[in-house]
C-alpha cells in the first residue's frame, strides 16, 4: 500500500488547507481501513483536517484518475494498492493516467493475502 499524489513540490508551510486523500475503493477494505487511520494520524500531526474520499470504480481507476488530474500541489493524495498500476494491463478499458501522472509520497505497508478453499 502506497501514498502517492500528484504534486510537484510542498511548501514548507505545508498543509495551510484540508487536504484531500482519494481512496479508490469502497468504505471499509482494507486500503480504506489504512487511509482512515492514516488520516486520523496525520489531522492530529499536521493540525489540518485530512478528508478521505472513496472513488470505488474500475479496479481502482477511477480513483487513480481523479488523482492523476489534480492540481499537482500536494492536497490530493492516492492511498493504494499496486492494483491501479495493473489495469492498464488488465482492463479492456486502459486508463488515462500512467506511472509519470504521480509523485511517490510514503510507503505504508503491506497485508497479506491468502487463497482458502472448504475441504469438503
Amino acid at each position: 500500500m502506497s501514498l502517492i499524489g500528484s504534486a510537484q513540490a510542498a511548501s514548507a508551510a505545508y498543509p495551510v488547507k484540508p487536504v484531500r486523500m482519494v481512496v479508490p475503493f469502497s468504505p471499509g477494505a482494507s486500503t480504506d481501513t489504512v487511509a482512515r487511520m492514516l488520516a486520523q494520524k496525520l489531522t492530529e500531526t499536521w493540525r489540518q483536517q485530512i478528508v478521505v474520499d472513496n472513488r470505488a470504480g474500475a479496479g481502482g481507476s477511477l480513483g487513480a484518475e481523479l488523482v492523476a488530474r489534480a492540481q499537482p500541489d500536494g492536497y490530493t493524495l492516492l492511498v493504494t494498492n499496486p492494483g491501479p498500476s495493473l489495469n492498464s494491463i488488465l482492463l479492456r478499458r486502459k486508463p488515462t493516467y500512467g506511472f509519470r501522472d504521480f509523485t511517490p509520497v510514503i510507503y505504508i505497508g503491506s497485508a497479506p493475502l491468502i487463497l482458502v478453499a472448504n475441504p469438503r
